[in-house]
């Protein structure tokens, strides 16, 4: 075993192989504390453990890697810290503390540094509002409804649109609460639905919905709120214009707080993309889908 972790080591300055620069950690242990200094450093299991949390192996490791070299272990690349640091973000709905209801006593200003430029809760409100989504569209049986999300892109653009709008006092009240928000996102799926239509396509972004639709308007009822909430709004019916080409600009409706910018990957494409990784055969995909496996 020395002798092929030899193979990574570093000389030090008598001339000898020293594994202690290349490797991070011989018994594959705090993954989950790695950070950019961690780059291009190993971390090692013995075969018996490894073989255990990878019965089944991605890409060519095998082969070019474990056979080779005779050990297990797996580099600390930059996408993959980039990427766990994303997955480490988001948490079960039984942990989100986000308080709706305090959201309604804040100035948009206040909204807006202490929870949309807020790393945790603005991961967390985003989460929140994807569930709301999704169980619109887990009980709708409209097949053009589902042509309208068809592309993962659009879903979080909408999601995304939802969650900036919060910035505006009218829209937050109606959607701090679960039944209001709802009401609120199926006005909007319906008028993004009509313009599908009109220009004949199945969208895999937004952006071919909103060359004819700068704006929509989302009526809101002061009667559906909590009775308890309803002084919040001044009016008994608002009609509320939606600037869609607004959020055209903040990052093509793909917004996120400017310190998850500096972490996520080039390329990225929402929450809800479902594709972690692409490249060409060889980029070291498999390598980081292990990585990313271990980690978690």
């Amino acid at each position: 075993m020395k002798n092929k972790l030899e193979d990574f080591g570093d000389k030090d300055d008598s001339g000898k192989f020293s594994t202690e620069k290349a490797f991070n950690h011989l018994k594959g242990i705090n993954l989950s504390a790695h950070t950019f200094e961690q780059i291009g450093t190993f971390t090692a299991w013995d075969n018996a453990t490894f073989d255990r949390m990878f019965p089944v192996l991605f890409g060519r490791f095998k082969q070019e890697e474990r056979d080779v070299h005779g050990i297990s272990g797996l580099m600390c690349k930059e996408e993959a810290v980039r990427l766990t640091a994303d997955l480490a973000r988001r948490c079960l709905k039984k942990h989100r503390d986000i308080n709706f209801e305090h959201l309604l006593t804040l100035t948009t200003a206040q909204v807006k540094a202490d929870f949309l430029n807020n790393t945790k809760y603005f991961t967390q409100i985003f989460q929140e509002f994807a569930d709301s989504l999704l169980d619109i569209l887990h009980k709708n049986e409209d097949e053009k409804v589902k042509t309208l999300f068809l592309g993962q892109s659009l879903f979080d653009s909408f999601v995304t649109i939802m969650v900036k709008s919060l910035e505006k006092k009218p829209m937050r009240v109606h959607l701090a609460f679960k039944e209001t928000r709802e009401v609120v996102f199926k006005q909007l799926i319906q008028i993004l639905v009509e313009q599908m239509e009109k220009e004949n396509c199945k969208p895999m972004t937004i952006d071919p919905l909103l060359v004819h639709l700068p704006h929509a308007t989302i009526l809101l009822e002061k009667s559906r709120l909590p009775n308890q909430h309803q002084d919040y709004i001044k009016s008994d019916t608002t009609h509320f214009k939606l600037y869609l080409r607004d959020f055209q600009q903040l990052c093509f409706h793909h917004w996120q707080p400017t310190p998850m910018r500096s972490t996520l990957n080039q390329g990225y494409r929402g929450f809800n993309s479902g594709a972690f990784l692409w490249g060409k055969t060889g980029a070291g995909k498999s390598g980081i889908q292990a990585y990313v496996s271990a980690w978690a």
